[in-house]
């Protein structure tokens, strides 16, 4: 959640779920993710459950001078990365860029925006090799706020720019136009949405737009999900669309128990998240795009894994058989307690709460997906 874009941030859980017998954690071919009812379907038509990490240090988003070495070396590292996802399986990666980075070039990327397209290639066809797929998102919308609704062409050309290089037929490849709208109404978050399915519509993509909605992507509104669903026209009849959702612990021990997120609610965060959009997880394709326990920046409380293996267990017991979609965590590498990698990081050691979380991970959801079993390597920090 980049409400704390400009603070160093926080990793979550590894949310690595795939759901009984007929679904796949990565697919052993490039086959291209559809959405069939309110389900994301991988190769055969297997159902799909994402289990996946966000990665907010690539060299495509501009944050801060301390971001620059963990951004260049994770790019150099890259397959050493996507090797270390495969074997925790991890089946996608979240990739945060950025127009007005694209455009200032502050990594002194050779090549400018060419070199860039380049990199980015790159990156998704590392991922590829090791089986996890890349979900692309502009930061714009984070950035702007309010201003967002007048600006939020500036990123079009990039947008052409970065489908015309990968292809927009590529399997490996999946689009998050807009990351974490805030400060706008649904109304004027309407329009730059509906204009941006029918950028990538017309690019060639085809594939599914993961869409992020108003107050940072915490909320739902269901009439508002339909009129987003109409809009798009893809070939086989049923609109390509997932609905994107953020929370965070933010401090908070337990996902069932204490204080909400939500001041001045005395609901459990479980009945806050059921309420806004978890009674919707049956009806409307939706998935997590970012999962973690603090996203402030300052005063960070540090992680309590209690949160975490609540928020897991809630969902695998009452969502994923609904056809709740997975999601990524937040976040693989940062500069703070939280990251799931040591720090200064080797981009492939877990940390302590990396193994704890890791392990915690497959201690859930063994019994509940069937997910097999894997021994985080790699020495924890002290």
């Amino acid at each position: 959640m980049i409400r704390r874009r400009r603070q160093p941030l926080v990793a979550l859980l590894f949310a690595v779920a795939v759901l009984g017998a007929s679904c796949q954690v990565a697919p052993p071919h490039g086959l291209e993710v559809r959405v069939v009812g309110n389900e994301l379907r991988g190769p055969g038509s297997a159902r799909l459950v994402i289990g996946g990490s966000a990665q907010y240090s690539w060299p495509f988003l501009d944050v801060c001078s301390c971001y620059m070495t963990t951004a260049m070396g994770d790019y150099v590292h890259r397959n050493a990365i996507f090797a270390r996802y495969a074997e925790l399986h991890i089946n996608a990666t979240r990739v945060f860029l950025d127009a007005r980075t694209y455009a200032a070039n502050p990594f002194h990327i050779a090549g400018g925006r060419s070199g860039e397209l380049h990199w980015i290639a790159d990156l998704v066809s590392s991922a590829a090799q090791h089986g996890v797929y890349t979900l692309l998102t502009w930061n714009d919308s984070s950035d702007e706020g309010a201003s967002w609704p007048d600006r939020y062409r500036a990123a079009f050309d990039m947008f052409t720019d970065v489908v015309h290089t990968l292809g927009g037929g590529n399997p490996w490849v999946i689009y998050e136009p807009w990351n974490e709208p805030h400060d706008v109404t649904w109304s004027q978050w309407l329009g730059p949405v509906k204009a941006a399915i029918s950028a990538f519509r017309g690019l060639g993509y085809r594939g599914p737009l993961f869409i992020d909605t108003i107050d940072w992507s915490w909320s739902f509104n269901p009439a508002v999900a339909r009129s987003v669903m109409q809009a798009d026209d893809t070939a086989n009849g049923q609109a390509q669309i997932v609905f994107a959702n953020h929370r965070y612990a933010n401090g908070h021990s337990c996902f069932t128990c204490g204080k909400p997120v939500i001041t001045g609610r005395s609901d459990t965060d479980a009945d806050v998240w059921e309420t806004e959009v978890g009674q919707y997880a049956a009806a409307f394709p939706i998935a997590g795009t970012e999962y973690g326990y603090y996203d402030y920046g300052a005063n960070d409380p540090g992680p309590d894994p209690g949160w975490n293996a609540e928020l897991l267990a809630y969902l695998a017991d009452t969502k994923l058989e609904q056809g709740f979609n997975g999601y990524w965590d937040f976040v693989w590498d940062w500069n703070d307690a939280n990251s799931m990698t040591t720090y200064p990081t080797d981009y492939v050691t877990l940390s302590q709460h990396g193994a704890s979380s890791s392990a915690l991970y497959y201690s859930v959801y063994q019994q509940r997906a069937g997910v097999p079993s894997s021994t985080p390597s790699g020495t924890p920090a002290s």
